[in-house]
This record gives structure tokens, C-alpha cells and sequence, in this order.
């Protein structure tokens, strides 16, 4: 592709612009036009569908350059695969790592409210029982 890679139309532009399947849209949108494809809604019997009508309405030499570039989209589809299973492999370890940091932030909150804590109820336990003292004897002094 000697071309810039640059999105031209809307289309191509929702593709992020690295990887291989930016590669096959972008040779795919200057092949057809984004209107002249079939209608496909995305689910399974949609896309079998579309896929039926294409091999029913399939000229020998349209067969023969589709199995030409149908390694592109093998190639990219295997590509897809490999990195959504590689996502969930890190995903999985983010979970991870986040409960134990959680864990972790836990226990300094603990450790923190605890060295916080002790020396402030210590010294204030001290001025309220002076203060209850020194009340005591004020209460034994009055007549």
C-alpha cells in the first residue's frame, strides 16, 4: 500500500489506524463502495445470509480473486483472536492485581488509623480522667 493510510471517509476512520485489520478496511474501501454492501445486522444469521447470497450469485473468476485475498481476512481474523484472548489474559491479571492493592490499601488504613489513633485516645483519655480527678476533689471540697 503506497497510498497514505490517512482515512478519507467516515468509514475508514472508525478503524483504529495500526494493526491489520486497519490494513484490510483501508484496501477494502477503495475495492466497494461502503453502500453498495449488503445489509448485515451483525448477528450470526445475518451474516450467514450475506455470505449465502454472495456464493449463490458467485462468478468463477469473482471465486477465484476471493480466494486470492481470503488470507487477508484469515490472516486477521486469527489476529483478532490472539488479541482478544491476550485481553483477557491481562484483564484478568489487572483483577488481580487490583484486590490485592485493595487488600493492601486496607491494611495501611488499619495500620494508619491504629498509629493515629493510640497516641491521640492515649493522650486525651489522660485530660479527661485529670479533668474527672480534679473534679472529684472539687466535689469532696464543697461543703
Amino acid at each position: 500500500m503506497s497510498e497514505s493510510s490517512a482515512p478519507d471517509d467516515p468509514w475508514l476512520a472508525m478503524w483504529p489506524q495500526h494493526g491489520l485489520r486497519y490494513l484490510v478496511a483501508a484496501v477494502l474501501s477503495r475495492w466497494a463502495l461502503v453502500e453498495t454492501w449488503a445489509e448485515v445486522d451483525r448477528s450470526p444469521m445475518s451474516m450467514e445470509k450475506a455470505l449465502k447470497h454472495l456464493e449463490a450469485y458467485n462468478t468463477e473468476k469473482e471465486g477465484a480473486f476471493a480466494s486470492r485475498v481470503g488470507w487477508a481476512f484469515l490472516t486477521v481474523i486469527q489476529e483478532v483472536h490472539a488479541q482478544s484472548l491476550w485481553d483477557a489474559v491481562q484483564v484478568r491479571d489487572f483483577q488481580t492485581q487490583a484486590g490485592h492493592l485493595e487488600a493492601r490499601i486496607h491494611s495501611l488504613e488499619c495500620e494508619l488509623g491504629a498509629a493515629v489513633l493510640t497516641p491521640y485516645v492515649g493522650r486525651h483519655i489522660h485530660e479527661v480522667t485529670t479533668a474527672m480527678a480534679a473534679l472529684g476533689e472539687a466535689e469532696e471540697s464543697m461543703p
